[in-house]
């Protein structure tokens, strides 16, 4: 990433020198124009996400829950994740 934004900066700076502002205005607007079109028509599949791993995390939330209310609205020193101590 950083070899491309040395060359992207490096880009701009020499087409500062050549080009006018209406033709960097045109530049920007047409660069946004293709990247909202892009969003809105390009059909890109994506991945459902995993069905075991939503569940996981909620048996995993609803049993922290559990416990909570097992001790008292506080877990135990043992059984708790925190790092903040």
């Amino acid at each position: 990433m950083l070899a491309g934004s040395v060359f992207g900066v490096a880009l701009a700076g020499v087409g500062a020198a050549y080009l006018s502002d209406a033709q960097v205005r045109l530049a920007v607007g047409a660069i946004g124009i293709v990247f909202v079109l892009y969003n809105w028509l390009a059909r890109v599949p994506t991945a459902a996400p995993a069905r075991c791993r939503g569940k996981l995390v909620a048996i995993a939330s609803a049993e922290r829950c559990r416990r909570r209310q097992r001790f008292g609205g506080e877990l135990p020193a043992s059984q708790r994740t925190s790092f903040i101590q």
